[in-house]
């Protein structure tokens, strides 16, 4: 996809000293836009460009569902029928990635994923992300893997930056994200994702869970994988038994995919929920 036609910039500081009188800056500016070179506003050191939504536009369509107001955590009643939808959050190890999808896709029944990646995991596996996005919806993460608390806290034009990063990964294989699983969520992060309309997802109950302590030594590490999966199974079953929701699994974590078939056998053959894409989960 290509966004724009090339560029020239050339650089003017209207407050360095120079031979230039006040009167004569404006009139280079009447100048210059009288021949259709209006003037635009960088400051690489803040990472603020005007004109960055121009030549960075990515049109989402109205009718997605999602919320881009909030973080969309479970999935809308369906009469009396509790739906689940299951998501991956894809980290940047593509061997432990490929592993667990490529077992979910051979479960004997189909699972209608959803795969958030990040824009630099897009660029390192290009045809990997693409030969997935032909079977599953993809959604972003972010464009890079920030140390954990670290990428909320970023001025806005970093975080615009940093997301339209992993839009731009993405569209160059051909595919317009919608939704978005960011790493952290307030209200700066909340309103750089409206600004480029995408759907904000968060989960239910996610593997691993991301409580501190919840999983420790004593309660889960130190048991053998036998032992460890129906341990597993009663967090997801706690968080999602009476209500159904998003169930996301952290690729990165080894333990999700040693959970991962047990885990769909459970969904599919005890628990009451219908397993449903996640936007049929928000309809």
């Amino acid at each position: 996809m290509r966004f724009s036609q090339y560029r020239f910039y050339g650089e003017f500081h209207d407050w360095a000293p120079t031979q230039y009188s006040q009167h004569q800056k404006d009139k280079l500016r009447d100048d210059l836009h009288a021949v259709g070179a209006d003037q635009v506003t960088w400051a690489g050191e803040y990472k603020s460009f005007s004109d960055f939504d121009i030549m960075l536009n990515i049109k989402i369509p109205d009718n997605i569902p999602g919320s881009v107001f909030k973080a969309s955590d479970s999935c809308k009643v369906d009469g009396t029928t509790t739906k689940l939808a299951a998501v991956i959050e894809v980290g940047m190890n593509a061997k432990r990635a490929k592993r667990l999808i490529s077992t979910l896709e051979a479960y004997p029944q189909k699972i209608p994923l959803t795969l958030f990646v990040y824009g630099d995991f897009v660029e390192q596996n290009f045809d990997l992300v693409k030969r997935w996005s032909e079977s599953h919806e993809i959604g972003i993460r972010a464009g890079s893997r920030w140390p954990g608390g670290y990428w909320e806290i970023q001025n806005k034009d970093m975080l615009r930056m940093d997301v339209v990063s992993a839009q731009v990964r993405l569209a160059e294989i051909g595919v317009t994200s919608a939704y978005i699983f960011p790493r952290g969520l307030n209200e700066e992060v909340i309103q750089v994702i409206k600004q480029r309309q995408q759907r904000i997802i968060d989960s239910t109950i996610t593997f691993p869970p991301r409580k501190v302590g919840i999983l420790t030594k004593e309660s889960y590490f130190k048991y053998r994988d036998v032992e460890r999966i129906p341990k597993a199974l009663r967090i997801v079953d706690d968080a999602t038994s009476n209500k159904g929701g998003i169930l996301s699994l952290d690729s990165d974590f080894p333990d999700s995919y040693m959970i991962s078939v047990f885990l769909f056998d459970y969904l599919f053959q005890v628990s009451p929920h219908k397993i449903v894409s996640l936007t049929d989960c928000l309809s």
